[in-house]
């Protein structure tokens, strides 16, 4: 199984739509896991 974390700043939206479509197409890669993470809700290294 292949995992794929799509990490994005929200901004104004652009990057939100973009990031979506990108999900859209990892998502038909046979048995890939496929997560949208806004950057407001990642975690913070410190």
């Amino acid at each position: 199984m292949s995992k794929v974390a799509i990490v994005f700043y929200i901004g104004y939206g652009h990057a939100a739509e973009v990031a979506k479509a990108v999900a859209r197409g990892a998502k038909e890669v046979a048995e890939a896991e496929v997560q949208l993470i806004p950057v407001a809700t990642a975690g913070r290294r410190s």
